[in-house]
């Protein structure tokens, strides 16, 4: 029923009904019992707020009584007469009065244990007499417990830590001012331990019952009192706002630990919120207490002696243990009530319910087939018609079945009819289906076959994925795909799966390759597929390897590219007719899309190789015009390289002529600058061999390559030892020089550059330090080998630089001399090793290289020796002008102009200075009479460049000598572009020497006597 679904559903009738009665009882004594204990817990409320607030309210008498005492007591001290007298005196009369005060001021700690000491303060703030005689002296005025105590107020100050040489203690000080006729003439101090005053509140703990404490906040919200934890003393209740507690710091109110404690908040909102208020909220409130980590109950008092604040408090669990102990009896009560209203409700459900178990037993007879089973009717109430009632039921239920019975019967015949049928049916269907579902898969492993093989461009991974999908799937005891060699006749298996030994040859017969024979491989070889069901029929080598292996049946399908076939696709079982019409299609049209992807991938093979050549090819040609554009670079950066140091090569060629009292070190050094200069010069020359020819007319002069190694090594001596050192690493260098080493034909600033190149590199393979070696010595002719050449099998003169650094690995060693090849990263160009490699090819040297990861690496030059022994070279003759001249010199760079004109001056010649092109020509128009000896011009300049000039000179005087100075003279010189009116072209930077030869080649011999110039 509907209304009873709230009752269990296997509960017995009798049990509802007692269940019915204990329900209807329980409800009116679940509402009395509610009421009660909702009056109950009021009740208990209210108690529990008249016992807080009594313990409250004594804590605050007892706290104030303890204040008004030390108060008065502060009263008593400032009334005294000695205190008055002393007050009041002069320095030399307090002196007098001294030992009268101390005895008064000594009673109070004498007489009462709780007070620390006792003073007197004058109006300024100082403390003239006091119990701690280190007090006296000691500045409080700016104290605000001392200054609101002299502007005339009795102070109560809050509970501090006193200064260290007041011993640091808890203190709570009591002010009283002595007022005069012109305003506060001292003030009396008592200074009271706050452990007297802790005490005090610790009497007062659980006085409203087990666990209930008191706390007491200042008005600031710290806690300063508490009944039995001293931990959570001086700590506030909330965060202090930061203005205020940088005042609290200021002033030390706790000592050094006043910051560390103020900011150890133990919160408590509703304390917190109170105790700075202005009137606090009496009424009980709850709130959870950081001290024993519960919730509480508690009232808040507010001192009428200090604008402090006592909280008493009690932990709800003991409120709520009483009303516990109150509903426990309450519940047993009802308990009780129920017990009885269950018996009751037991006995009047016998015997409603009996009638109704007859009717049980009686449907539970008829529901297991007694169509004869009936109920006697006994009462004449509700109970009787429902018995009546059943029995008519089953009367009728009787009847019913006996005709259910008749009908079944012909039922279940036309059932076992029809199912014969069907099954007939659906075996067909069946058989339908798995072929169906074998076509499906098949079609399935075609088109994941194919597209493995669409992803892939490479022949061996193509056909190990046919393979092994068939093998796997089709399946297949041995798939094989067999390649055809037309001129050999032979089928060679390329790849096959498990079953590869069937294919394996006889030793000596070759792998597993199959001469091409019989009907059956020519046909498949023509484009049929082949099928064999029985192998054992054939005669066939192929059969025959096939069947030794227990092959009975195999599939042969043609890959076919055009109108040709490369090779067959095998496939073979153990079973004779293993194959069906269907696996045999299906290895047909898959064997199509095998040959069509091998045919698609040696076309990809072939377009990578050519991809592959087209890309080198490219990277050759973008090597080569990087090379070009390099070079294009370097010669502007040559031409501003050059003039940038041209005053530096002719002041330190006269500086070495024209100072004779130089000391050897000075002239040793300028000579090393010049060296260097001279290296600068012939390195920017050389820039032009990235883009332009060899000059194979170069010449080269005698070079002693054990002189120049000390030069190098000077060179460099900043790189190898000083930078080293600047990161805690040593290099030590060595020297090993051969003694009797030949002269060879070389030139001298390009060797050295290569030699500074190859320190540089040894250098920086030894970050943590190591040995650098530079050694020179000969090879014998015997070492070249028999099939050299004859510059080869000359003796050979050997330079090499060794380090013991990092080294380089094989791959590295390859690649070391390529243009741009770097292992330095950001820092490293490339280019080091591809010049020392352009220098040893210029002349005609061998450039080996020796190294190990880890085990250093050893770099050599191999010189042919001279066959004869060489002539001494002439010594450049110098010549200079007969004569003092008159020159002009043009240049738009103000720093060239001046040495130009200093070192020609120094010879005594007149210097004419244009700075400029234009200038050079108003100099040339505006000519004295007698004109310029000789006109020297730079070449590049801005508006008119040198060759406007040279013109311009020749104009006016056809035999004027003009010398052409440019930073592009070497080239200009290498390529016969000498311009017109210029009569010789000299490169920068100049060398004084050259100059001087030039003036006297070009400008003519002083007259004879009696002839004009």
């Amino acid at each position: 029923m509907r209304g009873a679904a709230w009752l269990p559903a296997r509960w017995p009738l009798r049990l509802q009904v007692a269940a019915l009665v204990v329900a209807v009882s329980s409800l009116p004594l679940a509402l009395w019992a509610y009421v009660d204990l909702r009056h109950s817990r009021e009740r208990m409320l209210d108690s529990l707020k008249s016992l807080l607030e009594a313990r409250a309210d004594q804590i605050v008498r007892e706290v104030d009584a303890f204040h008004r005492g030390y108060r008065n007591a502060s009263q008593r001290l400032v009334r005294l007469p000695e205190s008055g007298a002393f007050c009041d005196a002069d320095p030399p009369r307090r002196a007098a009065l001294l030992a009268g005060v101390q005895g008064a001021l000594s009673t109070f700690p004498n007489s009462d244990a709780a007070v620390r000491g006792a003073a007197l303060i004058d109006a300024r703030g100082r403390v003239i007499a006091a119990t701690e005689e280190k007090l006296v002296g000691a500045e409080l005025g700016e104290r605000p417990n001392v200054q609101a105590a002299l502007a005339g107020r009795e102070v109560i100050s809050d509970p501090y830590i006193s200064s260290p040489r007041s011993g640091a203690a808890p203190t709570v000080g009591y002010f009283a001012p002595l007022a005069g006729p012109d305003g506060v003439r001292c003030v009396a101090a008592i200074w009271v331990r706050a452990e007297a005053f802790w005490q005090a509140v610790r009497s007062s703990n659980e006085q409203a019952g087990k666990d209930s404490f008191a706390v007491i906040f200042d008005h600031a919200g710290i806690r300063i009192a508490h009944t039995y934890s001293e931990d959570i003393v001086f700590r506030p209740g909330g965060a202090l706002p930061p203005a205020e507690l940088e005042q609290f710091v200021a002033k030390q109110r706790f000592g050094a630990r006043t910051r560390e404690l103020l900011t150890d908040v133990r919160p408590f909102p509703e304390q917190f919120e109170r105790a700075r208020s202005a009137a606090p909220d009496l009424a009980v409130f709850r709130g959870w207490a950081p001290v024993n980590a519960q919730w509480n109950y508690g009232v808040a008092r507010r001192f009428r002696t200090v604008d402090w604040t006592v909280f008493y408090m009690v932990p709800e669990r003991a409120f709520v243990a009483e009303i516990d102990g109150m509903t426990r009896q309450r519940l047993a009560l009802a308990a009780v009530i129920i017990a009885g209203s269950g018996v009751a409700g037991l006995l009047l459900a016998g015997g409603i319910l009996r009638p109704m178990r007859s009717l049980a037993r009686a449907a539970r007879s008829l529901a297991a087939g007694d169509m004869s089973i009936r109920v006697p009717s006994t009462r004449a109430d509700e109970m009787g018609d429902l018995v009546n009632a059943f029995n008519a039921m089953a009367d009728d239920l009787q009847t019913k079945a006996e005709h259910v019975a008749r009908a079944n019967d012909a039922l279940e015949a036309r059932v076992r009819e029809r199912t014969a049928a069907l099954s007939a049916e659906v075996a067909e269907r069946q058989g339908a289906e798995a072929r169906l579902q074998a076509q499906l898969e098949r079609l399935q492993l075609l088109d994941q076959i194919t597209a493995a093989i669409a992803e892939r461009l490479d022949l061996p991974s193509i056909y190990q994925v046919v393979i092994g999908s068939l093998e796997d799937r089709l399946p297949a005891r041995l798939v094989s795909v067999l390649t055809l060699d037309a001129e050999r006749r032979m089928l060679a298996p390329v790849r096959t799966g498990t079953g590869f030994e069937a294919l394996a040859g006889a030793p000596g017969s070759g792998d597993g390759v199959v001469p091409v024979g019989g009907t059956d491989v020519a046909r498949a070889l023509e484009g049929q597929l082949v099928y064999e069901p029985d192998l054992t029929e054939l005669s066939l080598p192929l059969a025959r390897r096939l069947v030794d292996h227990g092959l009975h049946s195999m599939v042969l399908a043609p890959l076919r590219a055009g109108d040709s076939t490369f090779g067959l696709l095998l496939a073979a079982r153990k079973p004779s007719h293993g194959f069906t019409s269907a696996e045999c299609e299906f290895l047909r049209q898959l064997s199509a899309h095998v040959a069509l992807a091998a045919r698609q991938a040696q076309l990809h093979g072939d377009l990578q190789r050519a991809y592959d050549e087209l890309t080198q090819s490219q990277q050759t040609v973008m090597q080569q015009e990087r090379l070009r554009a390099l070079g294009q670079m370097a010669s502007g950066i040559a031409h501003d390289i050059n003039n940038a140091i041209s005053p530096i090569v002719l002041y330190t060629d006269e500086l070495l002529e024209r100072t004779p009292g130089l000391d050897e070190r000075t002239r040793s050094r300028l000579a090393v600058i010049a060296r260097a200069i001279d290296d600068v010069a012939a390195t920017v020359a050389r820039m032009r061999e990235f883009y332009r020819q060899r000059d194979s007319t170069a010449r080269h002069g005698r070079l002693q390559l054990n002189e120049l190694v000390p030069q190098v090594v000077e060179l460099t001596r900043a790189r190898w030892s000083d930078m080293p050192q600047q990161r805690g690493a040593v290099i030590r260098l060595v020297s090993e020089l051969h003694p009797a080493l030949p002269e060879i034909l070389g030139g001298e600033s390009e060797l050295r550059e290569a030699l500074i190149n190859l320190i540089f590199n040894a250098v920086d393979a030894m970050p943590d330090g190591g040995v650098l070696t530079l050694r020179t010595s000969m090879r014998p002719a015997a070492d070249a080998g028999a099939d050299a050449g004859p510059a080869a099998r000359r003796h050979r003169v050997l330079i090499e630089v060794s380090d013991t650094g990092v080294g380089m690995d094989e791959a590295t060693r390859r690649r070391c001399l390529e243009p741009f090849f770097t292992t330095k990263g950001e820092r490293g160009t490339g280019l080091g090793l591809a010049m020392v490699y352009g220098v040893a090819q210029r002349h005609d040297a061998v450039l080996e290289i020796d190294s190990r990861v880890d085990g250093g690496t050893t770099v050599r030059l191999a010189f042919a020796a001279p066959e004869t022994v060489m002539a001494a070279a002439a010594e450049p003759v110098d010549l200079a002008p007969a004569r003092p001249l008159r020159v002009l010199l043009v240049d738009d760079d103000p720093l060239i102009l001046r040495s130009l004109r200093e070192s020609l001056e120094g010879d005594g010649h007149a210097v004419v200075t244009a700075d400029g092109g234009q200038a050079g020509l108003d100099a040339l128009r505006d000519e004295a009479a007698g004109g310029f000896d000789a006109v020297v011009t730079d070449l590049g300049m801005p508006y008119v460049d040198g060759r406007r000039v040279a013109l311009a000179a020749k104009a006016r005087r056809p035999g004027l000598p003009v010398i052409l100075l440019t930073g592009w003279g070497q080239r200009l010189i290498a390529d016969g572009e000498t311009p017109p009116g210029v009569d010789l072209v000299l490169g920068k930077p100049p060398k004084l020497r050259e100059l001087r030869t030039a003036l006297a080649r070009l400008v003519p011999q002083p007259a004879l006597k009696g002839e004009h110039a």
